[in-house]
This record gives structure tokens, sequence and C-alpha cells, in this order.
């Protein structure tokens, strides 16, 4: 079974796939030589629910640990310097449709519950709700644009 996980690797974020060869028990560690990031676009045969541990991989030849998270809809991201180092909240799309309603705009505080914006899918209307409280930094969607599922929607710090 393929799954799908972001990892950070030298403050760099990247998504990768991991297929699972065998079963794996505690102290059983495989060395991989090399780590492929995977852009949005490419299929996934599975997605790790939430409640999944995360996963640790180590190549001590190397000298590369990375910690593997299932991704979210909604990502908390550390960030640098550029930030302020403020922790950013990314709200992106969870499936492909149309932005039928954008409910918030820069500088607009919100909170936990809020719907943020509506995206049409499958003649289907899915409200997406801020599962936190903060000020909108950035509004990346309007009405009308098509996405994609994981495209960037709004920001809140």
């Amino acid at each position: 079974m393929v799954k799908k996980f972001r990892v950070k690797i030298n403050g760099k974020i990247f998504e990768v796939e991991v297929e699972e060869l065998s079963e794996v028990s505690e102290g059983n560690v495989q060395e991989y030589s090399e780590i492929q990031p995977m852009s949005q676009a490419s299929g996934i045969e599975s997605i790790p629910r939430k409640s999944e541990p995360p996963v640790s991989v180590q190549s001590p030849s190397k000298g590369l640990k990375a910690n593997l998270e299932a991704p979210k809809t909604v990502q908390e991201i550390e960030t640098s310097e550029e930030h302020n180092n403020e922790a950013l909240k990314i709200v992106t799309a969870p499936m492909s449709g149309v932005i039928i309603s954008v409910n918030v705009k820069p500088g607009d505080k919100v909170s936990a519950g809020q719907t943020l914006l509506v995206l049409e899918a499958m003649k289907m209307e899915n409200s997406l709700i801020s599962e936190y409280d903060g000020v909108v930094k950035e509004v990346l969607a309007k009405k009308g644009d098509n996405v994609e599922t994981g495209q960037k929607l709004i920001v809140i710090s």
C-alpha cells in the first residue's frame, strides 16, 4: 500500500510517497539512500488518517533523519524569519472544484467554526470551516476560481 506524507528535511517541506514493502516491527529499521519529493499533482492510492501515528525514517550512513506525518487540510507550518517566526495556518482545498463564495478578506478576524469559503464539487456545496482563531493574512482564491486538491486558499495567522 502506498501512503502520502509531508516530510520536513533541513527546514524544507516535501510531499513523499511511502510504499509498505513488509511488516516492520519495533527496532527493525530499513535503510533507503534516497527520498524523492512528489508533486501535488501526482495521484495517490490512500491518504493516512489523522489518527495514524507519525513515522520516523533514519539513514545513519547519509546523516538524514525525517519524521513523516499525514497531510492535513489545514496545515500549521513553522515559518522562518521572513514571517517573524509566527505560526501560520494554511487552508487548502480538500478536493478539486469551483469557489462559489469567499466570506473573508485580509485583515478579518476569524473564529474556529467560522465559514471561510464555499467550494462546489460534484454539484455539492462544501463549506470550508476555520479550525483556528486568528487573522486572515492572505486570500489566494476568488469567486469563480477552479482549484485543485491541496491548493492553498487562505492563510491565517
